[in-house]
């Protein structure tokens, strides 16, 4: 992509300055003009040019649909850090910039950041469940036989061998704790 203007730091801040060369550097990942681009979003080429320049700070859905355009483009995507960086960019340009704007984009944030924790939590839910199934269906079997069950507890809780599965079960757990602890989550608050 082709930029028109110079990016003038003076002008526009440090904040928006450095946005404005990292989502440069995003758009030059897709190969094409600034004008075919906004023909494919739904931004016209001027918002896209204040973008750009600096002169204004994109809502952060636009910095998301650049990204995964340049993902899909290349055909490989970001390192998380990569992308990271870029979100912190823009919300420190957006802090600067709006403050109300940048206050409702991090309750955005957190949103996300809390359903994704649910998603976890749901995701050991389901795990949890299907371990109890096990191991009832174990004992089960066992009564049912009158074979003895190894002593081994993998087998107990249906995992024979290394108990990969059981050791992921405990690092979802850990991931998503602080979310249980802060009242959300499955089941309401503990």
């Amino acid at each position: 992509m082709v930029f028109q203007k110079d990016l003038d730091r003076a002008a526009v801040g440090e904040e928006r300055y450095q946005l404005a060369l990292a989502l440069r550097e995003l758009a030059h990942r897709l190969g094409i003009s600034l004008t075919r681009y906004a023909a494919r979003v739904t931004w016209d080429r001027s918002s896209l040019s204040r973008f750009f320049s600096g002169f204004a700070v994109p809502p952060a859905d636009f910095v998301e649909q650049l990204v995964a355009d340049g993902d899909r483009a290349l055909g490989a995507e970001l390192t998380p850090a990569v992308c990271e960086l870029v979100r912190g960019l823009h919300r420190a340009a957006l802090t600067v910039a709006n403050p109300q704007g940048a206050q409702l984009q991090r309750l955005r944030d957190e949103l996300a950041d809390a359903e994704q924790q649910n998603g976890l939590l749901q995701q050991e839910q389901r795990l949890l469940r299907d371990m109890v199934i096990t191991a009832n269906q174990q004992i089960e079997d066992r009564d049912a036989g009158g074979a003895r069950l190894p002593k081994s507890g993998h087998l107990i809780w249906g995992f024979p061998g290394d108990g990969r599965l059981l050791r992921r079960c405990w690092r979802t757990r850990r991931r998503a704790r602080p979310c249980v602890r802060s009242g959300g989550g499955v089941g309401g608050s503990r």
